[in-house]
């Protein structure tokens, strides 16, 4: 990596002469940080969950086994730093969703990034997932 954090291109060793292999190189690149990071705190009556990084297919197992045991609980969703997300994650939150109604909790979505809201509105289920505008909301 050079001064700036920047990735830079080393070449691994050369073909041998004749040889109609092209010329590959290795890249170093920055450590990366997970790509998800799941927050859950219980606050009295309610659960915020801060959810941090890319929500796809890949990482929504990891937010669902936050989500699971909740269901009977009112939950609520920061999703302010999410700076990926994908139809498997909305699939998971309309699933929780769902789920938690039929448990007697709730699931409701308080913050959303850009990315999110993008999503949120090409599938048509902002209005779906955004905060209970309700009195017990609070």
């Amino acid at each position: 990596m050079d001064r700036k954090g920047l990735a830079r291109r080393r070449p691994l060793p050369r073909p041998a002469r004749g040889s109609r292999h092209r010329r590959l190189y290795l890249v170093d690149s920055p450590a990366v940080p997970p790509p998800l990071t799941v927050e859950a705190v219980d606050v009295v009556h309610v659960v915020l969950v801060r959810v941090l990084g890319e929500l796809d297919a890949g990482t929504a197992p990891q937010l669902d086994a936050v989500l699971r045991p909740l269901a009977a609980r009112r939950c609520e969703l920061d999703l302010a730093r999410v700076s990926f997300m994908d139809t498997s994650g909305v699939t998971l939150l309309l699933a929780h969703r769902n789920r938690a109604a039929a448990a007697g909790g709730s699931l409701w979505v308080l913050d959303l990034s850009p990315a999110v809201q993008r999503i949120l509105d090409l599938t048509e289920t902002t209005t779906a997932l955004l905060a209970d505008p309700g009195p017990s909301h609070s």
